[in-house]
């Protein structure tokens, strides 16, 4: 049943990335209309589930916005040693910071590993690949709750996978 399961990543980074790159080219697109039309602006990105991190490598190709606090997080330590990785390559910006042991149904996790950083979530742009339905213990009340704290610390969220509610 659900309860006993437990997604190990370590494994499938590289074909997550792979699977993730067309999704995260279209809501990094969506992104950039949405700031083109609304005059948003972000000073954070953030990519949770990071994988090797191509949602912030795509962003970081990209960076129109100017200055941009970059961070990564993750539950599971082999996606962040990735992302190290990726980052001591070339390929993510080299002051982008990681979250280790991120579980991503704790928005406070999260949310104070930024604010120790001296860095304000307050606008900030979280995009997910595939983390949410990682979630233990789901149910649309428990999701409604996570999706909730991100949203109390002003942090714009964009997900390219199921959402893990029961609805669509």
């Amino acid at each position: 049943g659900r309860g006993a399961v437990h997604v190990q990543r370590g494994t499938n980074i590289t074909a997550s990335q792979e699977a993730n790159r067309k999704t995260f080219t279209a809501a990094n697109d969506a992104l950039d209309r949405f700031c083109q039309s609304t005059g948003f602006r972000f000073e954070v990105f953030i990519e949770h589930a990071i994988g090797r991190g191509e949602a912030t490598r795509q962003r970081f190709e990209r960076n129109s916005e100017g200055w941009i606090h970059y961070f990564g997080a993750d539950l599971e330590d082999a996606a962040i040693d990735a992302a190290e990785q990726e980052r001591a390559q070339g390929n993510l910006p080299s002051e982008m910071r990681f979250v280790r042991k991120a579980d991503i149904g704790n928005a406070q996790l999260l949310v104070d590993a930024i604010t120790a950083a001296d860095v304000s979530t307050e606008g900030a742009v979280m995009l997910v690949g595939n983390g949410f339905h990682e979630i233990r213990g789901q149910s649309d009340e428990r999701m409604v709750d996570v999706f909730s704290a991100y949203e109390r610390a002003g942090i714009l969220l964009l997900f390219t996978e199921e959402n893990a509610l029961s609805v669509d």
